[in-house]
């Protein structure tokens, strides 16, 4: 009798972790908030449209040129410097060498301009004119968003099934023999 309880308790056990596991979003240590471009153009020091025309590594640091098309907010020179960390997961930005994008970037007090995942930069078309209009409504940080449903119910399914097993295997039976 004992072991059947003991096999109930590890299958719930096993079910709830199976759970917890599966439907936990992904840890990191950078967590955005959600910004309307509006927010994000009144925050940044220097906003501008370019292209990346060269990537290095810099320690934890990540250094882009970019070739800048535009300029939407601050001084900002035709071939800019930014800076950001080289890791996602301490709020580094994720830019692709080459490709065209709109940045929001923050000017430290020694004139180093920097940026990160949570400051907005977006990509945008070749044909992209900025303004200083908001244009987009404000983009979701990228990662698995929701409970995944489906899994959750199959699996509390199978737990209750499991246990219903288990406790009707252990029911007293009746003997109609008298």
């Amino acid at each position: 009798m004992r072991t059947r309880g003991t096999a109930t308790v590890l299958g719930g056990l096993a079910v709830a972790a199976a759970l917890q596991a599966y439907a936990a979003p992904p840890a990191a240590a950078c967590s955005c908030a959600t910004r309307g471009e509006t927010d994000l153009l009144a925050s940044a020091d220097a906003v501008f449209v370019g292209r990346i025309a060269s990537e290095r590594a810099a320690g934890r640091e990540v250094v882009w040129t970019f070739a800048v098309d535009a300029v939407v907010k601050g001084r900002v020179a035709a071939r800019q410097t930014v800076r950001s960390s080289a890791f996602g997961s301490s709020c580094g930005a994720e830019l692709l060498n080459h490709t065209r994008y709109l940045v929001f970037a923050d000017v430290r007090d020694d004139g180093t301009v920097e940026t990160g995942l949570c400051s907005g930069n977006r990509r945008v078309a070749d044909d992209y004119a900025p303004t200083n209009e908001p244009t987009a409504q404000p983009q979701r940080p990228s990662g698995r968003n929701g409970v995944p449903w489906p899994f959750v119910l199959v699996a509390a399914a199978a737990g209750a099934a499991a246990t219903f097993a288990v406790r009707r295997r252990q029911a007293p039976k009746i003997d109609d023999s008298s």
